[in-house]
């Protein structure tokens, strides 16, 4: 997934490329409507979903962020999530019930994934 600047809706790219601290590229081939991206440059964190807006049942915010993240849906259908590095290891999950704060500090600068 790609943006490029933090104002902008992330756009799926077809490979990966080097970027700075406020740019970069995550290339998902597999990111199927109601899934969600978590992507992380250098410690800077963002996210959004697959799909049309209309499809998305949850939001994710602030984005980018630092540390402290929000997950917020308009339903209760989605009750857990787990966060992957790119090695596929687990290194983060909790439970969504309506809005949720969370509080992450990545183990390393690099990728990760929500999975819902």
């Amino acid at each position: 997934m790609y943006r490029q600047n933090t104002a902008d809706e992330w756009h799926i790219t077809n490979a990966y490329k080097q970027g700075n601290s406020t740019n970069g590229y995550l290339t998902l081939d597999t990111l199927m409507i109601g899934e969600y991206a978590f992507g992380m440059w250098h410690r800077v964190a963002g996210i959004n979903g697959g799909g049309d807006k209309n499809s998305r049942k949850i939001k994710i915010y602030p984005n980018p962020t630092n540390g402290s993240f929000y997950f917020e849906q308009k339903n209760n259908n989605i009750t857990n999530f787990k966060i992957f590095d790119v090695s596929g290891k687990m290194i983060f999950s909790g439970q969504l019930k309506g809005k949720c704060r969370y509080q992450w500090q990545p183990p390393a600068t690099g990728n990760f994934i929500a999975v819902f």
